[in-house]
């Protein structure tokens, strides 16, 4: 048997050791703990000392004197949560801190779309997604406000197609101004660590030419825009009016269509080849993902919509958005499930995306779970899907390195008689032909087996030469004969 090394692509390239990876992963995890654990100490648990009174206002009024009494009740959860709708959410908050002064009142959900703070005398401030941060009365992302430590007062908040939950938090000046620090400590590692991982991309697509890279590169980099969204980088600058404030589309949408389509893009162009012969699965995936290009769609352009449709309606669309991301999330459970023994990489994303279909489906489906709980579901979402980006490069790397050392030594057995004809193609060209002859193109074998559109051309000029044939209705005819 002849050992021979061909000249290839990847020679130069170098080989980015595994270990990197690892060290990436650990340290992420470990400032991740240490800055949820640093920024919990630093706040004093609202719900203790605090009595919250939550109502729906399906008349959207502007005092809260104006609003029927009757509609609040007591909201003993641990973060008042009103759900989805069309309605202006209020919620009146005791306070009963007897020893301090004034304290930071810190709503850590930036994505409404109006939120008013009233006091005894009146309103006092209005935030939208374009009031400058430099004309806040507490200039920072997330909404504060100024508040006695022994006081009544009224919060009102619109949003118009996310939960209105109103996450509150305290703080008295020193912890104030140590939650920013380790906030900006927190987003800047997570954003450094998701930086990284663009760049390492986009090197090996710029080595490799594998549009895999280049689509994963893609959907980290959404991902980037979503996680800014939900941490209130984007509000607050003179472009978030244009953006966030407009009559013909819906911003935030673009955000989340863009990440959640980049990802089922990227993969269905890893893991088509094992998909394929399910034949169920395959169309079930392929419909899921038409429906949710038809409700990204349909989102995006909600303000040409969202004032013809009742509260009803507007439940009813975001259970069906639920529904399907469900139904979506189970569908690549079972196909990871179903083709884990043929790709190194399904095994990656199973671990990697176990934490993001926990994140997601148990607050919301099970929510009698987390009554008493303290977390927003923004931050746990961003946190296990960085935690997915990290394993999925990983996986990457390492398939990667394994096609790297299949195309650097290449066993070719020498002919034997007693030797069958498809004995005389290597595993690696037979995949690439079996691929190429169910009707893969050059691009679809080049993504998911990690190889460049170049090296399948050549292997396949190589294959045509070893088995005698000239076009691809040969090919396919050997195939069937031989294998």
């Amino acid at each position: 048997m002849n050992l021979i090394r061909p000249k290839s692509q990847y020679l130069n390239c170098g080989i980015l050791h595994e270990k990197v990876f690892k060290v990436l992963i650990i340290c992420f995890l470990y400032f991740n703990q240490y800055s949820i654990a640093q920024s919990q100490f630093l706040s004093e648990k609202p719900h203790v000392n605090t009595i919250y009174s939550s109502a729906k206002d399906l008349k959207f009024k502007t005092k809260p004197e104006a609003v029927d009494k009757k509609l609040f009740a007591t909201d003993r959860r641990a973060i008042p949560d009103l759900g989805w709708g069309k309605f202006k959410a209020w919620l009146r908050v005791d306070l009963r801190y007897p020893k301090q002064k004034k304290k930071y009142l810190l709503i850590q959900n930036p994505v409404f779309d109006e939120l008013n703070f009233y006091n005894k005398n009146g309103l006092v401030e209005n935030i939208t997604y374009a009031t400058e941060i430099n004309e806040r009365r507490v200039k920072f992302r997330f909404p504060v406000f100024l508040v006695s430590a022994d006081s009544s007062f009224y919060i009102s908040g619109i949003s118009k197609l996310n939960p209105a939950k109103f996450p509150i938090r305290l703080f008295d000046e020193k912890g104030f101004a140590k939650f920013k620090e380790n906030e900006a400590f927190k987003n800047g590692i997570l954003l450094g660590i998701l930086a990284f991982l663009i760049l390492i991309n986009g090197i090996l697509f710029t080595l490799f030419r594998i549009g895999s890279f280049l689509i994963f590169l893609i959907s980290a980099l959404c991902f980037g825009l979503l996680y800014c969204f939900l941490e209130g980088y984007l509000f607050g600058k003179p472009f978030s009016s244009v953006l966030f404030e407009n009559r013909w589309f819906n911003f935030q949408y673009v955000i989340y269509g863009a990440y959640q389509l980049s990802s089922y893009w990227f993969f269905h162009s890893v893991f088509q080849q094992q998909i394929r012969p399910y034949k169920f699965l395959y169309t079930a995936f392929r419909l899921l993902v038409f429906l949710g290009i038809i409700e990204t769609a349909f989102m995006i352009l909600s303000p040409f919509w969202f004032d013809h449709f009742s509260d009803y309606g507007i439940k009813t669309i975001g259970i069906i958005i639920r529904l399907s991301t469900f139904l979506m999330n189970v569908l690549l459970f079972v196909i990871l499930l179903k083709i884990k023994n043929k790709s190194h990489l399904a095994f990656w994303f199973l671990i990697g995306l176990l934490p993001v279909w926990l994140v997601y489906i148990l607050p919301r489906f099970m929510p009698f779970l987390f009554v008493n709980a303290w977390f927003t579901m923004p931050q746990l979402y961003s946190l296990a899907t960085l935690w997915y980006i990290c394993l999925i490069s990983f996986g990457i790397l390492t398939m990667v390195y394994h096609s790297l050392r299949k195309e650097l030594v290449l066993e070719i057995p020498e002919a034997s008689k007693a030797e069958e004809k498809k004995s005389v193609l290597s595993a690696r060209e037979m995949e690439i032909l079996l691929a190429f002859t169910n009707g893969f193109s050059y691009t679809e074998i080049s993504n998911a087996m990690f190889i460049s559109p170049h090296t399948v051309r050549t292997h396949l000029k190589n294959i045509y030469s070893k088995i005698d044939v000239n076009s691809k209705a040969e090919a396919v005819r050997w195939v069937i004969e031989n294998y």
